[in-house]
């Protein structure tokens, strides 16, 4: 599945904080160093933060991936559970 599509799906899942870092960063495309300037904090914790959630959003692709059932699982068409975003949100900047 494409990137773009996986975290369009999962976008719903991430707190308001947590979409606009991800905004940030790779819509962006500002540094970690940027960032850091924006939130008031160092280089460092930006670079702790994404690696937290790009570590929560693969485990939020992984649990997705997993079988709905034990019958499921056994199925090779079975069907997936699939979360999607209701909504996208609208970055304001202060």
């Amino acid at each position: 599945m494409e990137a773009r599509l996986v975290v369009a799906q999962l976008w719903g899942e991430l707190a308001n904080s947590e979409q606009e870092l991800l905004w940030v960063r790779f819509y962006e495309q500002r540094s970690q160093a940027e960032i850091a300037g924006i939130l008031d904090t160092s280089q460092v914790q930006v670079s702790r933060l994404l690696t937290r959630l790009l570590a929560k959003l693969q485990a939020l692709i992984d649990a997705d991936a997993e079988p709905t059932s034990s019958h499921d699982a056994a199925t090779p068409t079975g069907s997936h559970r699939c979360r999607r975003a209701d909504k996208m949100i609208t970055l304001h900047r202060k």
